[in-house]
């Protein structure tokens, strides 16, 4: 059994969905741990999700979660006990690690991103940082396994806290190839209501800062002056939306930017599917020390749509290896647009680019084989314990 932990007062993690049934789908039994507020997303036939009583109290919500978490976790061990413990902890989660101390079990924290630089990126209080620092450092110590999503957060964790590279190991995340796959964009346009003899340019994704849409806004007119029939969709929601909107509306055409708001996950490929040509256009300040496991760009790939991305670890890389796209300068307008139009007027560039992101996915993306990477390093922290008991009974 596979116990996992999702973060309270938060929508479901699809990461954490998608390895969990990945795992399942390959033969073991996973209990997910999760808060009952995030029941409304759950299938409510679905018998091995636990959901975790929590209060609403102000200053001591996460402390509360934590401590009927590890209660929970602790009174499941008792009736069967798991084989590992998979969590993938938010700021100032830690009462896995201190469960699977005490029952004994391995532990894989699957780390995201590197959470602290975000801190100390939108200047959070000194207090908050130094609590989360102390937090980290722990969750490392007390995991077999510390997993991150490139190899740059690797090399950070392993400084910052002095990991061996033998604890830690570089997982990129994946797509799910089975709902995202290529699909005709003449009915996928019909499906959400747009004009179908217009050439589309999208976005997918949060609506924040860092994802660098306000690039894609700018670079319009130098698009629309050559193609004048271009469209662009932006599908997601954030706390810029209202800004993009108003500068869209402010510099461009009305309807030249279409904003569909958040739309269910099991949606997102049809709106992929309705774009000629997909974007990734994030900043490079925030992502250039770290790089990036791109969940957008696999799934745009996993669509067979062509894509024109920020050059930054984890973009760039990913599309010249798969040949299925163009890397451009961070923030450079011009060179984004002149991307753009070249993808737009060239069709067969564009479809032999989308297959060869869909192949791409399917052979090293998928969450298939992710799953199977922590399986694997499960199945590592056990031989190697089997090992250390062998060689002490010798002694």
């Amino acid at each position: 059994m596979v116990c996992e932990t999702l973060i309270e007062g938060q929508a479901p993690n699809v990461t954490v969905f998608e390895i969990r049934n990945n795992l399942k789908k390959q033969g073991s039994e996973v209990l997910l741990f999760c808060p009952v507020t995030q029941r409304k997303y759950s299938d409510l036939e679905d018998s091995d999700i636990y959901f975790v009583p929590t209060l609403n109290v102000r200053w001591l919500r996460e402390i509360l979660y934590q401590f009927f978490l590890a209660l929970c976790m602790i009174r499941s061990s008792l009736k069967s006990r798991p084989n590992w413990i998979y969590t993938r902890p938010v700021l100032t989660m830690i009462s896995p690690a201190l469960v699977s101390k005490l029952i004994r079990v391995p532990q894989i924290v699957h780390l995201s991103g590197d959470p602290l630089d975000q801190l100390r990126y939108y200047k959070a209080g000194s207090f908050l940082i130094a609590l989360h620092t102390v937090v980290e450092r722990i969750n490392c110590k007390l995991s077999d396994r510390v997993v991150v999503e490139t190899a740059n957060i690797e090399t950070i964790y392993q400084k910052r806290h002095g990991l061996s590279s033998n604890k830690m190991l570089v997982i990129p995340n994946g797509a799910n190839v089975e709902i995202f796959r290529p699909k005709d964009a003449e009915q996928a346009r019909i499906e959400i209501g747009i004009e179908t003899n217009c050439c589309y340019l999208g976005f997918v994704g949060n609506l924040s800062e860092h994802e660098g849409v306000e690039y894609l806004v700018e670079a319009a007119q130098m698009v629309l002056a050559e193609l004048p029939q271009t469209r662009f969709l932006i599908v997601g929601d954030g706390p810029m939306k209202q800004q993009l909107e108003n500068l869209a509306e402010k510099s461009l055409t009305p309807g030249t930017f279409i904003f569909f708001g958040r739309v269910p996950y099991e949606s997102v490929p049809v709106y992929t599917a309705a774009m000629d040509v997909c974007v990734v256009p994030r900043n490079k300040a925030r992502f250039e020390k770290t790089g990036i496991s791109s969940l957008k760009l696999r799934e745009y790939l996993a669509c067979g749509r062509p894509v024109v991305g920020s050059d930054i670890p984890g973009v760039g890389d990913v599309l010249r290896e798969a040949k299925a796209g163009i890397p451009v300068t961070p923030e450079n307008i011009t060179e984004l647009a002149h991307a753009l139009l070249r993808l737009l007027k060239d069709k067969e560039l564009r479809e032999e680019m989308g297959k060869n992101g869909r192949k791409f996915a399917e052979d090293k993306l998928s969450w298939a084989a992710t799953a199977k990477r922590f399986v694997q390093a499960y199945e590592s922290i056990s031989s190697k314990k089997r090992e250390n008991l062998t060689s002490a009974s010798v002694n």
